[in-house]
């Protein structure tokens, strides 16, 4: 009598992890933060290995606690699950459309485009993912970031097939650009190049007196050395820097140009403006190299604008 309740016992329970295993398969959900951190482990603490943005589809494989497991192009990975939304299973009768879906969205790259009304366009979000075809499940081919330009080849709906200045195609979702006129000089590919590469830089960890993008930076240093990445020197101190470039309104700042903060006139903090009224800065030994708000950093109010790029 034991022993066959025992193998009942034993026979729902792995009819219940089977059902629990089963329960993630093809699950997708939708990115709720405006720009969420993927990292190697299940902890705050682990690599960052991408990036997502708010709208961008994932592919759940598990929850482990307050975490998803996703799928990502080169393996696993994490994101907290409070900024994905599990998206609702598709009935059962729109399988066979869900079928045919990959021949409709194949028809902007197969058709000849109407000729765009908008003739550039600048990315208006932090960053962009820059698609194969103009669809959310579409292989990401690149990324763009905030205030950098691309020229628009052709319509595709609700999205534009573009190229960047390095000569790249792809598709990004028309809602996160702003029409504008062609680049005037190679000045603001510069200038995207740049922001392009402090974006990357976030998550870095910040350590008082370091100039390392790997092992650690203060504020002054983050700024130092992205420069540097593009033959630009500057001081080595935030109030040596303010003496740097050119001077310019908060009004009329641009990005890549640099904020200086402080306290009365004294400065003790400098920024990277990114566009948007934010900035990218080595704020603070919990947040590392981060994006904040311009107007006001830990209290300290602005005190300068300077630009150091031509």
């Amino acid at each position: 009598m034991k022993s066959k309740f025992l193998k009942r016992i034993g026979a729902f329970t792995c009819a219940f992890i089977m059902m629990g295993n089963t329960a993630w398969a093809s699950t997708t959900g939708t990115v709720t933060g405006s720009r969420v951190n993927v990292r190697s482990q299940a902890t705050t603490t682990s690599a960052v290995v991408d990036l997502k943005v708010a709208g961008e589809q994932v592919q759940i494989l598990s929850r482990e606690g307050d975490w998803y497991k996703i799928q990502l192009a080169g393996g696993e990975a994490y994101m907290f699950a409070q900024y994905v939304r599990e998206n609702p299973e598709a009935p059962a009768a729109a399988a066979p459309a869900a079928q045919a879906a990959p021949a409709a969205a194949a028809a902007p790259v197969v058709e000849a485009p109407a000729a765009p009304a908008v003739q550039h366009v600048a990315i208006n979000t932090m960053v962009l993912n820059m698609r194969q075809a103009p669809s959310l499940y579409a292989g990401i081919v690149g990324k763009l970031n905030m205030g950098q330009t691309v020229t628009v080849l052709a319509d595709a709906g609700d999205w534009y097939q573009v190229k960047t200045a390095a000569g790249a195609t792809g598709y990004i979702y028309k809602q996160h650009t702003t029409a504008t006129t062609a680049p005037a000089a190679d000045a603001t590919d510069m200038r995207s190049k740049v922001i392009a590469f402090a974006l990357a830089q976030v998550g870095t960890p910040y350590r008082y007196g370091g100039t390392s993008l790997t092992a650690g930076v203060d504020c002054s240093g983050f700024t130092q050395q992205v420069l540097r990445q593009f033959g630009i020197a500057i001081n080595r101190s935030s109030r040596d820097q303010s003496k740097n470039g050119t001077a310019v309104s908060y009004s009329s700042i641009k990005p890549g140009d640099l904020i200086f903060y402080g306290s009365s006139s004294v400065i003790s903090h400098v920024a990277m403006y990114i566009g948007n009224g934010q900035i990218v800065h080595a704020s603070t030994p919990r947040t590392g190299v981060t994006i904040s708000p311009a107007g006001s950093v830990g209290g300290k109010r602005i005190i300068a604008c300077r630009s150091v790029l031509n």
